[in-house]
């Protein structure tokens, strides 16, 4: 949330400390984990970074 500031509506944030079910699903290893288009994206990723992954 602290990345996103005011976006972080626009995203879905899973917990991997309190969904750890949902996090193994995703085969997700690290946070942040960013999954865009059913791609997965490890590590902090910028607001512009967003923006060109997401195509806004």
């Amino acid at each position: 949330r602290e990345i996103l500031g005011d976006y972080a509506d626009y995203f879905e944030i899973i917990d991997c400390s309190t969904n750890i079910d949902e996090c193994r699903k995703y085969e997700i290893t690290g946070v942040p984990t960013w999954i865009i288009n059913e791609k997965k994206y490890p590590g902090v990723q910028s607001i512009k970074q967003l923006k060109e992954l997401t195509g806004c």
